[in-house]
């Protein structure tokens, strides 16, 4: 019984079932494959001008195949900084009852399958953009009150605040191939 319990934990660690990052790593690439096979987003755009680049006579539809699916991505973790107080650095919302804080920022790098003819061979490559992942808290006073300063949610020994996670941003996805002025 422990054997097989062993292996089924080591298949869903393997697989990434039960990783808090794996979770982040999946939203971020859910949305990269909706954005990539929206024809209105701008990911799509930018994926239809580096597929146009290699269209030519061998590879009349280019080397990226559509619609995109999350098989044609690979996700690498670059970076993560995570603030252990980050009540320092909140912001209070205008009718003072609310803080907002950055917990955690990670980076990744996505990587996209492309696959092309070239003269009698086959060339696989994957085309780089990277991404950034933040995760923002909310704290209020359980009474509903106004808070002076958001540093106080900090110093809580009484248990006044309620803290949640209050949304994760995933925001835009850059190609790592274009030149700094094109990213902006």
């Amino acid at each position: 019984m422990k054997k097989s319990l062993l292996v089924f934990s080591l298949i869903f660690s393997a697989i990434g079932i039960n990783s808090f990052a794996k979770g982040y790593e999946l939203r971020i690439l859910s949305k990269f494959e909706k954005e990539a096979n929206n024809k209105n987003s701008e990911l799509n755009q930018i994926i239809k001008k580096i597929n146009d680049d290699t269209v030519d006579g061998r590879n009349s539809e280019g080397a990226i195949k559509f619609p995109i699916k999350k098989s044609d991505l690979k996700i690498i973790k670059l970076g993560e900084e995570t603030i252990t107080n980050p009540w320092h650095y909140g912001d209070k919302n205008e009718a003072g009852n609310k803080c907002s804080a950055n917990k955690t920022s990670m980076d990744y790098l996505i990587l996209l399958n492309s696959h092309y003819r070239v003269h009698m061979a086959y060339v696989d490559e994957s085309i780089p953009f990277t991404v950034r992942l933040t995760e923002n808290l909310v704290a209020t006073k359980k009474d509903g009150s106004k808070i002076e300063n958001c540093g106080e949610v900090a110093y809580d020994e009484k248990g006044e605040y309620n803290v949640t996670s209050d949304k994760t941003i995933i925001e835009k996805f850059i190609p790592s191939t274009l030149s700094e002025k094109e990213r902006q």
